[in-house]
């Protein structure tokens, strides 16, 4: 499925980048995120996963999901990520 077609299930998306990615999976863990994967940046009672929204990105997610309303997704490089970020 095309990230285009996922994002108009998501309430009041922020769209940053090209949205015809093919998404295979979701993930909640950034060290799983890779091409085709979405990940979920969940808030945890201990870890909030919009900390980790950047090593996501420079592991290839497709797109990052997150409740937050706001997201820094320069990578460590200094790239923007090229992602979907919505609540």
């Amino acid at each position: 499925m095309k990230l285009s077609d996922l994002i108009t299930f998501m309430r009041r998306p922020v769209i940053s980048g090209p949205t015809d990615h093919e998404i295979f999976s979701i993930t909640a863990d950034s060290r799983l995120a890779a091409a085709g994967v979405i990940f979920a940046a969940l808030k945890g009672s201990s870890r909030d996963g919009n900390a980790y929204t950047s090593s996501a990105l420079a592991a290839g997610a497709a797109a990052v999901a997150s409740g937050a309303h706001r997201l820094d997704l320069r990578a460590e490089d200094g790239g923007l990520g090229r992602a979907a970020a919505g609540e």
